[in-house]
């Protein structure tokens, strides 16, 4: 969505699917205004209280990993051990065959197709398992989330719309929003040795 002026000096959001050539995706335009306010208190509310962290990682682990990352990771593991089959029964079949039957330029330009797929599906798998791995990382490391929130949490009263922006992008704040229907989502970032960071991931409705 993109903000868009309204009479009075006011603001709203509005879908950007409107600038398309299809037209309107149907989605109710957004007050600017009462959004950020919630989304800076939820925020607030948030780093002020690290136990809803804590509740909300509690709630991941016993639900467990997306179940889609989890079927997409066989999907790809069975792609790739059907791959790992055809070039040995390719070689065989042509192993001594002349070359005016079977070209070499044709068995050379199917095995590179082939490998070429096994690569693709390894660099999905491999996203894949970094997404899962990261999962379960966040779940495990909540005790560093909670430390961050009351880090920060000490400095919000003095922070200006400057320093609210940086702290919106560094907790990767999204708002899905319809109209009054608002959904906040993003997470606490989660240092661990060797620099590495990771991130508890968080989000709730907006009640009705």
């Amino acid at each position: 969505m993109r903000p868009s002026p309204e009479s009075r000096g006011r603001l709203i959001y509005r879908c950007t699917s409107r600038e398309t050539p299809s037209g309107p995706c149907g989605s109710k335009r957004v007050p600017a205004a009462a959004l950020e306010q919630w989304t800076w208190e939820q925020v607030c509310i948030l780093l002020r209280n690290p136990s809803l962290i804590a509740a909300e990682l509690e709630r991941q682990r016993q639900e467990g990993p997306d179940q889609r990352l989890l079927a997409d990771k066989d999907a790809l593991q069975r792609s790739l051990a059907k791959l790992g089959q055809p070039p040995g029964k390719l070689l065989r079949l042509f192993r001594g065959a002349d070359e005016e039957q079977y070209p070499v330029d044709l068995i050379q330009r199917e095995l590179a197709q082939i490998e070429k797929e096994k690569a693709h599906l390894t660099a999905a798998l491999t996203q894949i398992e970094a997404q899962l791995a990261a999962w379960q990382l966040s779940v495990e490391r909540w005790g560093a989330a909670m430390d961050y929130c009351r880090t920060v949490a000490q400095n919000l009263e003095t922070f200006d719309h400057h320093e609210k922006r940086r702290m919106l992008e560094a907790l990767a704040i999204k708002v899905v929003a319809n109209g009054r229907d608002w959904r906040i989502k993003g997470s606490i970032p989660e240092d661990e040795p060797g620099g590495i960071v990771s991130q508890a991931w968080w989000g709730w409705d907006r009640p009705a």
